[in-house]
């Protein structure tokens, strides 16, 4: 038997599979995950090791170098650039691309807890696969009429506890330049005259703030766990700790100075809409459902809003779930749209509305059961994937064509329906299989490209082949039977028709117009560049002028600024530079380019000291995800640091005047400066005191040391210990 006379004898069980497929496919699209582009795995792990105050040079010798020899011996590590600055370094582990990056973290892991012994024991490491799911995909001002501590207390232990919880949801981070702490402050001339050290006495705190386990007590059949405690929890009780003096005479830390409120020393400042806040960001798993998560937070905040305090407000400065809506909308509405045109266009040619029908019922059934398919093999929907289904509108159709027109033609030579569509079906089966199978061929290899370029095309290779495949059961097996018998009941077809098309009127007013998705997010990223040893300040205030721009742009709906900290997986930043995420009005405003051009030109007049960069989000962070965060990028490599930034500067007076080249920088950040205080290693050892001890005890007095914990109802609160400063005249 044929497999055109199987398909006419069993052509109600064939339809019925199609039909079964092609509605389990419309489930499955509803229930697939949904984001800007496919699940990609790149091949990089970033490490950050800090250690706090040390000069770059010093952090070179000390982290850098025995780091990377350490880190070189990683199996599929092909290069590791590091970052060095004050305090910190930043090394991007690049790996060959079939390195299976989930087994290649361990190794990382084990590498660092090897070389941990070599390296100062302040030192503090971390180290993170660089994932699309390390990158917040909302990101909220935490605003209101109440000090900026209190906002971060609300954001850190409301909010952030509420929104962890949600199923998908990632990590969740708080951003505040305010982070409250306990401080005692100490009056410099009674601590020596009680010959007394700050270090000294955080110390008497910390060993007199413990808890510790002393017994396991059995008595009436109950075990009773015996605790000796001098835990404190109020700032009073830290007041009276004994730190010194005589048993006659006690000295405490009152006797010394102060307890009181504080903010824990500023490395970063962070702002909302122009004011102090907090920022939250949110992340999600990987795989997981952006526009799912994005709902579920959403109601999740409306929930909680009745119990915040009075007008504190949360507002979105970057949603993604947003851009991603639009663009699942747009490509929805082209692969729609495509479809009406390609159908419209058949029924010019074929001038048979029941030929041009069955024809058009290909699309359904096709589409339907590749979103099945897509379900089971763990795909998303996505721009590539939605595009790959785009192309394939064309191509599914090509098949039924080809079958309906033989079968047709048939019909119109006098023979029977089923004839028809048997000897029709027979003539081509050949033919069409032949083309299908090429066309699949073709599109195949796409999927088979190597490291985050292929991982891209892969979704739309898949999708692609998958509709076209799947075109050719169709074409082959459901449109022959289908077509013997519509062919013939010209009055179902009219019936059918008509239900199509009350259905597409009504189902247009729930549709977004536009033909493909636009490449305008809303949101963008303005990355800002002080002097590399500006003070803080001065930083701030020339960012400032950033702020004041952006605000009085009529176009802008929020925005939030950094400095001293990025958006994004631990990275080493320089406290000189930072970043402002701005989120735009919906409604009709000028493209997003001429603001940011038009911002651009603005801040250049306004802070001339500052060197900014303009960067849509998604762009940002697939350049932070690549690890090269310019589009184009000129590196030189050799022995000379400063023949390398003499070759950097001349470089970019080269191609400064190039067509289209905005935001260039030649790359040198110029040097951070420090002040030396050497230790005299005669003096200091008559006095007994190593360099380690003068540098804990400058350090605890101007910096401060933590000491311990205070404990309150949800959370501990950091103690530090330093010098009462005489007030700034």
């Amino acid at each position: 038997m044929s497999a055109a006379a199987f398909a006419l004898r069993h052509g109600r069980g064939m339809l019925f599979v199609a039909v079964a497929c092609a509605a389990a496919g419309i489930w499955a699209a509803l229930q697939l995950p949904k984001g800007v582009y496919p699940e990609v795995t790149f091949p990089r792990e970033q490490v950050v090791a800090l250690l706090p105050g040390a000069p770059a040079a010093t952090v070179l010798a000390g982290l850098t170098r025995p780091l990377e020899l350490a880190l070189a011996s990683v199996p599929g590590i092909e290069t590791i650039r590091s970052k060095t600055v004050r305090g910190a370094v930043e090394l991007s582990l690049f790996f060959s691309n079939d390195t299976d990056m989930a087994q290649a973290h361990p190794l990382v892991l084990s590498r660092l807890a090897e070389a941990r012994s070599a390296l100062p024991p302040e030192t503090e490491i971390t180290a993170e696969r660089i994932l699309a799911s390390s990158f917040p995909i909302l990101s909220l001002n935490v605003e209101g009429p109440y000090p900026a501590e209190q906002l971060y207390e609300l954001a850190q232990y409301t909010l952030r506890p509420a929104l962890s919880g949600l199923p998908g949801v990632g990590l969740v981070s708080v951003q505040s330049s305010d982070v409250p702490e306990t401080e005692v402050l100490l009056d410099p001339a009674r601590l020596e005259a009680a010959h007394l050290t700050v270090p000294a006495v955080a110390d008497r705190l910390r060993t007199a703030n413990r808890v510790q386990t002393v017994a396991r007590l059995t008595e009436q059949h109950e075990l009773a766990l015996a605790v000796v405690t001098g835990e404190m929890t109020t700032a009073e009780e830290i007041a009276q700790t004994v730190v010194g003096g005589t048993p006659a005479a006690p000295l405490r830390i009152s006797d010394l100075g102060q307890v009181a409120r504080g903010i824990v020393p500023r490395t970063t400042i962070i702002r909302v809409d122009g004011k102090p806040g907090a920022i939250l960001n949110v992340a999600r798993r990987a795989s997981g459902d952006i526009l799912s998560l994005d709902a579920a937070i959403q109601d999740k905040l409306r929930s909680l809003l009745p119990s915040l305090p009075p007008g504190v407000r949360i507002r979105p400065v970057y949603e993604q779930a947003q851009f991603v809506a639009d663009a699942v909308r747009g490509v929805r509405d082209a692969v729609l749209f495509g479809a009406v045109f390609a159908v419209i266009i058949l029924a010019l040619f074929l001038r048979d509305l029941r030929a041009t029908f069955v024809v058009a019922l290909s699309l359904p059934l096709t589409l339907g059961a590749t979103l099945l398919v897509l379900r089971l093999l763990g795909q998303t929907l996505n721009i590539m994937s939605l595009g790959g289904l785009a192309i394939a509108v064309g191509l599914v159709i090509d098949d039924a064509v080809v079958i309906v027109e033989a079968v047709h033609r048939h019909l119109e030579a006098g023979l029977a329906p089923a004839e028809a569509a048997r000897k029709g079906t027979e003539e081509l089966f050949w033919p069409v299989v032949g083309t299908t199978v090429t066309t699949v061929v073709v599109f195949l290899p796409l999927g088979l490209l190597g490291g985050v370029a292929g991982q891209f095309f892969a979704a739309l290779s898949v999708a692609l082949a998958t509709a076209v495949a799947l075109s050719l059961p169709v074409a082959l097996a459901v449109l022959p039977s289908l077509a013997a018998r519509i062919l013939r009941r010209p009055g179902l077809v009219a019936g059918a028709a008509a239900i199509f098309i009350v259905g597409g009127v009504l189902l247009s007013g729930q549709l977004g117009t536009g033909f493909l998705p636009e490449a305008d997010e809303g949101s963008y990223i303005i990355d800002y560049f002080a002097p590399v040893g500006a003070a803080m300040n001065e930083a701030d205030a020339l960012a400032t002028k950033v702020e004041e721009v952006v605000a009085r742009t009529p176009y802008t709906d929020a925005f939030s600024r950094r400095l001293g900290a990025e958006l994004g997986p631990p990275v080493a930043t320089l406290p000189s530079r930072g970043d402002v995420a701005v989120r735009l009005k919906t409604g009709k405003r000028p493209p997003l380019e001429e603001i940011m051009d038009e911002q651009r030109n603005e801040i250049a007049a306004a802070a001339p000291g500052l060197r900014v960069e303009f960067v849509q989000v998604l762009a940002d962070m697939l350049g932070d995800l690549e690890g090269s965060p310019e589009p184009i990028e000129v590196r030189f490599f050799g022995q000379d640091p400063a023949m390398l930034r003499q070759l950097a500067v001349q470089a970019a007076g080269r191609i400064q005047d190039a067509h289209g080249i905005v935001d260039l920088f030649n790359g040198d950040e110029g040097c951070a400066p420090e002040v030396d205080l050497r230790v005299d290693a005669l003096q200091a050892g008559r006095q007994g005191l190593p360099a380690a001890a003068v540098g804990d005890q400058l350090s605890a007095a101007m910096l401060g040391q933590v000491a311990t914990q205070l404990r309150k109802p949800d959370h501990l609160e950091d103690v530090r210990v330093r010098l009462l400063r005489p007030p700034e005249t």
